[in-house]
């Protein structure tokens, strides 16, 4: 591997608590990493399958998931909780992390595919850093972008309980993350339209009703198992639009 010593970008929070994750929470997010890989991987099929780059990586189930598809990967400001895990067990000889400015297309040669999940939110310029990923594709390459979505069933019942004035409002807890806005399937499709890429695919994972403290005490109470996380994957196929992540999947044309 190769790596370059650098500060984490000021554009992201920290997320080293992401390791502290109870089993169950982080098993769901492993869930979800793996519902995302199989609706991107035959996307991933129909490029040349070389490189592939990936923004803000949080944690090392994204990183098990593209090794499995390309032949070079490029970590960009992953988060410290991730790179500490690349680093520990040695994913494979083919990953380099890098750390830079969001503007990839003025360091970075093209890619046949870019990937950003849950990283889209924490940047301070949301459509400068989509319209520099659309630009460091290859020609044909594919965007693929999912972001945790404001109008989920969760942040909703929030604003009805008025612990939110509205769903795009940003808590204490994650201004403290750094964490500068909320966006929603109909705001990833506006950013992917006016970054000239053509929308491929759109969708969402997991429609939950109860926050991840609630759904940890059902599941440690024995009230509900495996099967239920699963009805939850299986609810957001036909409400994707309230889903706890929301993805989109785009393409560069070819020229």
């Amino acid at each position: 591997m190769k790596f370059q010593k650098k500060m984490l970008d000021e554009n992201f929070g920290d997320f080293n608590k992401l390791s502290s994750l109870s089993s169950s929470l982080m098993h769901r997010e492993s869930l979800i990493y793996s519902y995302l890989f199989k609706k991107f991987r035959p996307y991933f099929q129909k490029t040349k399958q070389q490189k592939v780059t990936c923004l803000g990586s949080m944690n090392l189930f994204e990183v098990q998931e593209i090794v499995k598809d390309f032949k070079r990967v490029n970590l960009i400001n992953p988060y410290s909780a991730c790179l500490n895990q690349v680093v520990r067990l040695n994913v494979n000889k083919n990953v380099h992390v890098t750390f830079s400015p969001p503007e990839l297309e003025k360091s970075y040669e093209k890619s046949d595919a870019i990937v950003s999940v849950h990283t889209l939110n924490f940047f301070n310029d949301a459509h400068l850093v989509v319209n520099s990923m659309a630009q460091s594709l290859c020609s044909g390459g594919y965007l693929f972008l999912a972001v945790q979505n404001a109008e989920s069933c969760v942040r909703r019942l929030d604003v009805s309980l008025g612990f939110l004035d509205n769903v795009y409002q940003i808590s204490p807890q994650e201004k403290l993350w750094r964490q500068k806005r909320w966006l929603d399937l109909k705001g990833l499709k506006r950013l992917v339209q006016q970054s000239g890429l053509e929308k491929v695919a759109t969708g969402g994972a997991m429609l939950k009703t109860q926050t991840e403290a609630q759904i940890n005490c059902l599941i440690e109470n024995g009230l509900v198992g495996e099967d239920y996380i699963h009805s939850l994957f299986d609810l957001g196929e036909d409400y994707p639009e309230l889903c706890n992540t929301v993805y989109i999947v785009a393409r560069r044309p070819k020229r």
